[in-house]
């Protein structure tokens, strides 16, 4: 039997587009339709699949495009909140170097009051070194002066001996006897009141004035 449709061109379109048997019909086998009802199943299950995927996709397109949504919201608060760091970053550094301007400034007086302080006490030092000196040579000059002085009258002395060895017997023996009378190492109370008795007038004459009137001539050169 011969089928004048499945000889026109639309279902030659439809056999090369889909790839049925359309152009079968009429003389289809068990194999075929077995092959057809294979392809079905597994195009609706490729359905099912594609519309699961869709939904999947969907939501994949969704949550990139928010998760760029939100990088970039983060990175924009980001470079903000940076620019608002840099900015106090900025101010600690300026601080920073106005504290040590500051420092540098103390460090620098405190050196300078040192080396015054230094300066003052080396002065002070100086001062009392001349002083002390001066004192010493002060010292130095009058002991000098005074040596002289004693060696001038012991030598003067000693030629006033030298010149007159009488002389200077009699000025030692009235030395020694002035100094026994003012030391008064021979007086005795008892003899003093003996005398006293027999002399009237207190005072025993021992030629020419007395003994201690002999001394004085001698002393004030009478």
């Amino acid at each position: 039997m011969e089928f004048r449709v499945s000889k026109t061109s639309g279902v030659a379109h439809v056999d090369k587009e889909f790839g049925s048997n359309v152009a079968q019909f009429g003389n289809l086998t068990p194999e075929q339709v077995h092959e057809a009802a294979r392809q079905a199943k597994i195009l609706n299950l490729q359905r099912q699949l594609g519309a699961a995927m869709v939904k999947h996709l969907e939501k994949i397109y969704q949550n990139k495009a928010e998760i760029e949504r939100l990088t970039l919201e983060a990175m924009e608060r980001g470079l903000e909140a940076k620019e608002e760091i840099d900015k106090y970053v900025q101010q600690a550094i300026v601080a920073s170097a106005k504290h040590n301007a500051h420092i540098q400034r103390l460090n620098h007086q405190m050196k300078q009051e040192l080396q015054m302080m230094q300066g003052q006490l080396l002065s002070d030092k100086a001062l009392a070194t001349a002083s002390f000196q001066q004192r010493l040579h002060l010292l130095r000059a009058n002991h000098q002066a005074k040596s002289q002085i004693a060696l001038h009258g012991f030598q003067q002395r000693l030629k006033e001996i030298q010149a007159s060895p009488a002389l200077a017997i009699a000025a030692n023996q009235r030395q020694t006897a002035f100094t026994a009378y003012i030391n008064t190492k021979d007086y005795d109370p008892i003899l003093a009141n003996f005398s006293s008795q027999r002399f009237p007038g207190g005072q025993q004459s021992l030629g020419g004035g007395g003994f201690l009137s002999g001394l004085l001539n001698f002393f004030t050169g009478k």
